[in-house]
């Protein structure tokens, strides 16, 4: 096994608990230990944690997390892309069970972004997750062949990326309290709105008229 250098973990000022998280990770690779099913089910982890490690992918994610650490030493990562790219890529491996990720094929890429698209379109995993899913395979292999960050792996050209959704505004329904508070703030003495405005706000919240129709209310 690699011997890893982990004192860029060590630091003063670390606000969100980042190099803990870190270091929780490696630790967990290094013992290679599956996780209970029970666990899995209470607190919603990944199902692929019921496995383990082959014992020649674990040595490559050491060897990935010793890369990811030179890359930090020279500032060009952040603890958070450490912790996201090392996770995912044990999630690769662990999704390859006994195949060797350094000897897989395009197809067991293919097969696996086959997969992540199935949830995508599920609506299983945002836009930006997959994303990221497949930002992280790029740098993980680019790491394995010892390839600029500029560079594609060959296994990873066709994992292509679906077309951003366009963006849409949420639907914000308030509820009757929000509206009760509404109407009782309307009103108040000496200021800009009426006790005549209060009304309107009242009789459209009980009975959805038009502000034209409500406005041509009489008394008689």
């Amino acid at each position: 096994m690699p011997q890893l250098d982990l004192s860029v973990f060590e630091t003063d000022f670390d606000p969100h608990n980042r190099t803990k998280q870190c270091l929780r990770l490696i630790r967990l690779i290094q013992a290679n230990q599956a996780e209970e099913s029970d666990v899995i089910q209470k607190f919603n982890k990944n199902p692929l944690k019921a496995r383990t490690l082959m014992p020649a992918n674990q040595e490559t994610l050491l060897d990935f997390a010793a890369h990811l650490i030179q890359r930090m030493k020279h500032e060009e990562i952040t603890y958070h892309t450490f912790e996201k790219n090392l996770n995912e890529a044990w999630n690769f491996c662990l999704y390859l069970d006994k195949g060797e990720v350094r000897k897989c094929s395009i197809g067991d890429v293919d097969a696996w972004w086959n997969s992540q698209m199935e949830r995508y379109l599920k609506k299983e995993i945002s836009w930006e997750t997959i994303k990221k899913l497949r930002t992280c395979l790029i740098i993980f292999f680019q790491s394995i062949e010892g390839l600029p960050p500029h560079k594609m792996p060959l296994r990873v050209e066709n994992v292509r990326m679906p077309k951003r959704p366009k963006e849409r505004l949420d639907e914000v329904m308030p509820t009757q309290n929000d509206i009760k508070q509404l109407i009782e703030a309307v009103y108040e003495e000496g200021k800009r709105y009426t006790i005549r405005d209060q009304a309107i706000f009242a009789l459209a919240n009980d009975t959805g008229a038009r502000i034209s129709e409500i406005l041509s209310v009489r008394n008689k």
